[in-house]
């Protein structure tokens, strides 16, 4: 992967911090914070996926089914995610929850996109675990500032997460951290082509 390229993958899983006060805020102020906070995940799925689909292209799987097949596995990785950590916060564990929901969401999404990269499934899945699993570790320490953070006054984060909407930060987090991860393993290690070139008798003489 061209270091430009993967610079262009790494900067596309920060997209969500950018989304959630452009998108949910405003829009929470017409439908509601639920269907703001709904409508903004759909979004960020949407985004990271084609954009992934785009960064893809010359590898082994089609754009497409790269497109489709991550949009699963967003949307699987969010509802897994969501689904543990309230189990693990249930059962008394608070400590636990957020890492335990964070790192089966990354477990999940590399899950889901192991198989577009038959060159190196166990390594991306690994890629995509740790670095959910990194965020979670990371998320305590950066929501102080992601709730202090303001534009002229108006806080950008805080209104979703006071209003119980605190998955689109840790989300947001963990697919940064994600990003970063799949993006040093796509620069460094790279990926298989998606078409060879056979050589010519000559080259064999």
């Amino acid at each position: 992967m061209l270091p430009s390229t993967c610079r262009y993958w790494t900067l596309l899983h920060l997209v969500p911090f950018l989304l959630i006060p452009l998108v949910t805020s405003p829009l929470a102020v017409v439908t509601g914070i639920n269907v703001a906070a709904g409508v903004t995940h759909i979004i960020v799925i949407v985004v990271l996926s084609v954009g992934q689909g785009v960064l893809s292209r010359g590898e082994p799987c089609s754009p497409i089914r790269w497109t489709w097949q991550s949009a699963c596995g967003f949307a699987g990785a969010l509802a897994v995610g969501l689904v543990v950590m309230s189990t693990v916060d249930l059962a008394g564990h608070d400590q636990l929850a957020t890492i335990a929901g964070m790192t089966a969401s990354g477990a999940v999404l590399g899950a889901a996109q192991a198989p577009l990269r038959p060159a190196g499934r166990l390594s991306w899945f690994v890629a995509s675990t740790v670095g959910w699993l990194v965020g979670a570790l990371a998320f305590r320490g950066i929501l102080p500032y992601l709730l202090r953070a303001s534009v002229t006054g108006t806080s950008l984060y805080a209104p979703a997460y006071n209003a119980g909407h605190n998955e689109l930060l840790w989300a947001a987090t963990g697919i940064a951290f994600y990003g970063f991860f799949t993006g040093a393993l796509r620069r460094f290690w790279g990926v298989e082509p998606r078409t060879r070139v056979s050589p010519s008798p000559s080259d064999a003489v």
